[in-house]
Parts: structure tokens; C-alpha cells; sequence
């Protein structure tokens, strides 16, 4: 039996991580989609940074921190979570 995802399930996992004002912890992110289960989730996120619509970095002490983009806004400031740096990204036009 395989793990399925949809569209649906990829949205709902962007708008739930939309909703966050700062980074967001990895480990957590199965509780913003309590309807999913965990692995659904974890392949959302797997699809949605491999399309840049999501970072996912790790600090210093090597815990992963996620923080979905905002398309209309053209460049991106993004918080940091303690030990690691300010970023800012500019989405690629290529």
C-alpha cells in the first residue's frame, strides 16, 4: 500500500504553513494538518520546497525550521529562528 497525496492535501499543507508568522520547527509540522497523516504531510513539504514554495534550513544546532513564501510580494525578508542568519530571497524570473 502507497502513500497518497493530492493537490488538495499539498494546498492545505501551504496555507496551514502560510499561517505561521515565523519559521516553523519540521518536527512539528504534522500538528498544523491534524486531518493528514504524518507521512502525507512530510511528502507536502517534500513537494512544496523542491517547487520553492517552502524553505526549509537547518541552524546550528541542527533542528530543521520551515517558512512558506508569499508570492505577490516579489522578495521575501524572512525571519530567523535563534542561530541562524537573517535571509532574504528574491524569486528566480528564469
Amino acid at each position: 500500500m502507497g502513500i497518497t497525496i493530492d493537490q488538495v492535501h499539498i494546498d492545505r499543507v501551504l496555507t496551514a504553513l502560510r499561517q505561521q508568522e515565523a519559521w516553523y520547527r519540521l518536527d512539528a509540522a504534522e500538528a498544523l494538518c491534524p486531518y493528514l497523516t504524518v507521512d502525507q504531510v512530510f511528502l507536502a513539504i517534500d513537494y512544496l520546497t523542491r517547487s520553492g514554495q517552502v524553505f526549509l534550513r537547518m541552524d546550528a544546532n541542527q533542528t530543521y525550521w520551515l517558512m512558506a513564501l508569499h508570492p505577490a510580494a516579489g522578495e521575501y525578508s524572512l525571519a530567523s529562528p535563534a542561530g541562524m542568519q537573517n535571509m532574504t530571497h528574491r524569486p528566480s524570473l528564469s
